[in-house]
């Protein structure tokens, strides 16, 4: 397991950058670059199951993902099926006078292949989430 802190200001108020950044079905929209499939399987009052179908890195992806929302400052992500079973993400959302400072503690549970690449590309990994949490927060702001 690896596990890795992020943190970024984006210069929202806290209820639009959580809005944002749980609207599932806009990431298709947002972020195309790593999302190309998004279905909403069943939502129970603050959590839901989402399918994703995506792309990252150059490797194509599919998860079936919990989220549990926790309005306007927790989302949980516990990813349930895929090469990144077991793992778990937190988004924390706080405002501050800059607007809002997101961050994201991720605990990450590889499985498969991608298990056997992360023994020595744990720097590499770091780098490919951070694109991804640079490209979350601008998509936020827009």
């Amino acid at each position: 397991m690896q596990k890795i802190q992020l943190v970024k200001t984006v210069n929202v108020e806290r209820e639009k950058a959580f809005k944002a950044g749980t609207d599932f079905e806009s990431f298709t929209s947002k972020l195309p670059q790593y999302f190309k499939l998004i279905r909403i399987r069943s939502v129970r009052e603050f959590t839901s199951v989402v399918e994703i179908h995506g792309k990252i890195a150059g490797k194509e992806f599919a998860v079936m993902t919990k989220n549990v929302i926790k309005q306007p400052e927790i989302h949980e992500t516990f990813v349930l099926s895929g090469d990144a079973r077991g793992s778990h993400f937190t988004k924390k959302y706080e405002s501050v006078p800059e607007g809002t400072r997101i961050t994201i503690d991720i605990d990450l549970r590889l499985r498969g292949i991608l298990r056997f690449t992360s023994i020595f590309s744990a720097n590499k990994i770091q780098k490919i989430i951070n694109e991804y949490f640079d490209d979350f927060t601008k998509a936020i702001e827009t």
